[in-house]
């Protein structure tokens, strides 16, 4: 189990980050809601029936960025925990409600606003991205598709669910659009651009995993500057869009990361045959019932044991992702956001071999997520 030690240095992104004061942590930012909290935020009754829908309520077991969670050690000092999709839906749906405020929204756009940003991860599978990939070659589905499948009613889990949309006159195509980023009018802004409610709530709170004493910004600052363009909060954004470089080179592609990732997809690779399609709607603790070994052995991570559970291994190929600003285009639209902050991808590969004892109690190499996780 890898230690996650309080870190006492501070990162300069273009603003120094905030320690995490305990009035700071119960008024401005909170990372977990309580039940009375979100009962709070959340009043009308639709947001709480979906909230308490079984679709919604399984994404309390399904840890925020999969094998990442298992190799952080939750009993350390507070707030070193593991987050869950629930607790990322719950931000990113106070992001929307944000954005609905922000962009004077009728009830009809702010529901379908709020809806979509809690349901946008209600298709993810146990272990998140870390297991999706094999999902995908073996069975062909990813988030995406549960997620429609799920909104639409067309699986078990998501019959309850549809229902209440329906009877709430949601209109499950809308959101489903607006999930996808191709929403009509305002809600397309919400899930649209390179810098966007989810991956604002996301990366700022996977930054936490590196500095569990630091806050780098509050979400709702991030997304209040990017709803206003201008010089101002262009410098807002360039510091977010820094610290997601940093938070993709020390904590998703960390070597404990990519080895955290790796033991996930070659252990479902290896055992295909004890997998079926309806696993993707697991919980972690049901697909740990059939699978003990491969969580034992993310809670004890080390080559020796990667290659006790898939010998034969001798590299992890893996996409490095690089997030760079040009700050020749100015921040003066939403529309701007897609020019001014870009990204590149490049295939790597990694050697197992350069994975040592060092490296996994190393404060910058304590996890991964995927290629493809924000």
């Amino acid at each position: 189990m890898v230690s996650m030690n309080h870190v006492e240095k501070k990162l300069d992104f273009g603003r120094r980050a905030v320690p995490l004061a305990a009035e700071l942590l119960e008024g401005q930012h909170k990372y977990e809601l309580t039940e009375a909290e979100i009962s709070r935020i959340f009043t009308r009754s639709i947001y709480q029936d979906v909230i308490h829908s079984a679709a919604f309520q399984r994404l309390k077991k399904i840890h925020f960025l999969g094998s990442l969670d298992y190799v952080i050690d939750p009993a350390g000092p507070k707030p070193n925990k593991r987050y869950t999709r629930f607790q990322h839906s719950l931000g990113v749906a106070r992001l929307a409600l944000q954005f609905a405020r922000d962009r004077q929204l009728e009830e009809k756009d702010e529901t379908i606003a709020v809806v979509s940003a809690l349901l946008h991860d209600v298709g993810h599978a146990p272990l998140s991205h870390s297991l999706e990939s094999v999902f995908k070659t073996e069975f062909g589905i990813g988030h995406h598709v549960i997620s429609e499948k799920i909104v639409r009613g067309d699986v078990p889990i998501g019959a309850s669910l549809n229902k209440v949309l329906r009877s709430s006159n949601v209109n499950p195509f809308e959101v489903l659009a607006t999930m996808s980023g191709k929403g009509s009018g305002h809600l397309r802004e919400l899930f649209n651009h390179a810098i966007n409610s989810d991956t604002i709530e996301a990366i700022i709170r996977s930054s936490t995993y590196l500095y569990p004493q630091q806050l780098f910004q509050p979400p709702s600052d991030v997304l209040l500057a990017l709803l206003t363009p201008s010089e101002s909060s262009s410098s807002t954004l360039d510091s977010f869009w820094r610290l997601k470089d940093h938070v993709y080179n020390n904590l998703i592609n960390s070597g404990t990361g990519l080895l955290a990732d790796y033991v996930c997809q070659e252990y479902m690779r290896r055992h295909i045959q004890h997998f079926e399609e309806d696993h993707y709607y697991l919980t972690e603790p049901d697909l740990r019932d059939r699978h003990p070994q491969l969580f034992a052995t993310l809670e004890r991570l080390s080559v020796g044991a990667v290659l006790d559970l898939v010998p034969g291994s001798s590299e992890i190929k893996f996409v490095r992702r690089r997030f760079t600003i040009k700050t020749e285009v100015a921040f003066d639209h939403i529309f701007a956001v897609d020019q001014r902050y870009t990204q590149s991808r490049n295939e790597e590969t990694y050697q197992l071999s350069r994975v040592g004892t060092g490296e996994l109690d190393d404060q910058s190499a304590r996890v991964k997520g995927s290629k493809g996780l924000f």
